[in-house]
């Protein structure tokens, strides 16, 4: 059989080859036609030299792997022939373009060859491709054939594979059929003697139980005579035990309630003292924090009394400078009045943060003794107050 790869690198040889001998053939036709054997095209024979040479080769390389095709490996041999008698006439062709212009078409390639040769070539050429173009669609054709066959030769397997697992699939149904059915009688006929083995078993069972419950009974009710002849007897031992027991404990108690009585009234009479001694500790230092308050209260309320003279002062002193500078005209006299407002702002804003402390402070101290605010804390009022107000929620109001 044709190897497909082998015979595929020969055919692209082989056309290869039959292309470059047109080329080669036209070449010279050119240079057999010109009027002074110089054409275009001459400066590639170099390098069409080197092509013919190339595929001289690979169709040497060709014959050494038969491709399995007698067609194709006698067209093989043709062509390695015709190649290489093609590249000795286009070496002897380029040895003589060297040598000058040809003075007439008789020294071109028909000086090598001929006209006659050349033409022959090409129809030579002509030929073989017509041939491999014909071998390449037989082959391929026949490729397909074989194919065909061979993949219907595995379908027809498969289809005998299928029906033989088909047969053994119904075969192994029937005979898991007729082991149920079998099975199912086995079955049948294990469930009946066992449960003739269970009712047999459970008769001979309830006549044992019966036979044990009638003599345990006779038992029982001998046992239990005997147990309530016994608890009688303990029963009078156990009341005299207990009735001395009570007396005895009686007594005892009487005793123990004396000893505890007194234990309580000597225990009460010492936390009692101890209770009066702490409330006159504590009443002594309560009155030591009261003292120690109201000294720090009358502090607070000189201080917070002196603060409120120096906010009112300061407030007079902005509104004179506010009033200066509102009459002012040089700006060395407002930058002045300006720095000089800034700093008492700034001081009357320290004083009321003071003052807000200290009433803080003193409420404090107020809630504390009393629960609830006084009237005495509410110190600032009139225009003080509005001004603390402004002050705080305004510190840069007067510095314009």
């Amino acid at each position: 059989m044709l190897d497909p790869l082998t015979a595929l690198a020969l055919t692209g040889n082989i056309l290869q080859f039959i292309d470059f001998g047109f080329k080669a053939t036209c070449k010279a036709r050119d240079i057999y036609l010109s009027a002074d054997g110089v054409t275009a095209e001459n400066a590639d024979l170099e390098v069409l030299t080197t092509d013919i040479a190339t595929v001289s080769a690979k169709l040497s390389a060709s014959l050494g792997n038969a491709s399995g095709n007698d067609s194709l490996d006698d067209i093989c041999r043709r062509c390695k022939a015709s190649a290489d008698d093609l590249l000795a006439a286009l070496k002897n062709l380029q040895a003589e373009g060297k040598k000058g212009k040809w003075k007439s078409a008789r020294k071109g390639l028909k000086a090598v060859w001929g006209k006659k040769k050349v033409d022959e070539l090409r129809e030579r050429l002509e030929g073989w491709r017509d041939e491999v173009h014909f071998h390449v669609v037989v082959q391929l054709r026949n490729d397909i054939n074989v194919n065909a066959i061979l993949e219907s030769e595995r379908l027809d397997t498969l289809d005998e594979y299928a029906k033989t697992i088909l047969v053994e699939i119904s075969v192994t149904e029937d005979t898991i059929r007729e082991a149920i059915i079998v099975e199912g009688d086995n079955s049948e006929r294990r469930h009946n003697e066992t449960k003739a083995v269970i009712l047999s078993e459970q008769g001979q069972t309830r006549g044992h139980i019966t036979d044990t419950i009638l003599s345990e009974g006779e038992l029982a009710g001998t046992r239990h005579e005997q147990t309530v002849a016994v608890i009688r007897a303990k029963g009078t031992e156990v009341q005299e035990d207990i009735r001395d027991a009570i007396h005895v404990e009686s007594e005892n108690s009487s005793q123990r309630h004396k000893q505890t009585q007194d234990i309580i009234i000597a225990s009460h009479t010492e936390a009692q003292n101890d209770i009066t001694q702490t409330l006159e500790t504590l009443d002594s230092n309560l009155k030591a924090e009261q003292e120690a308050t109201r000294r720090e209260l009358e502090q607070l309320k000189i201080a917070m009394t002196q603060i409120e003279k120096d906010m009112a002062r300061r407030d007079e002193e902005l509104k004179v400078l506010l009033i200066e500078l509102s009459h002012t005209h040089t700006e060395k006299e407002k930058r002045r009045l300006q720095e000089r407002s800034n700093a008492v702002t700034i001081a009357l804003y320290a004083l009321v943060t003071v003052y807000e402390a200290l009433q803080v402070r003193w409420n404090g101290y107020c809630f504390a003794s009393s629960g609830q605010i006084g009237d005495y804390i509410v110190y600032s009022g009139g225009a003080v107050a509005e001004e603390n107000y402004r002050l705080q929620h305004h510190p840069r109001l007067y510095c314009r």
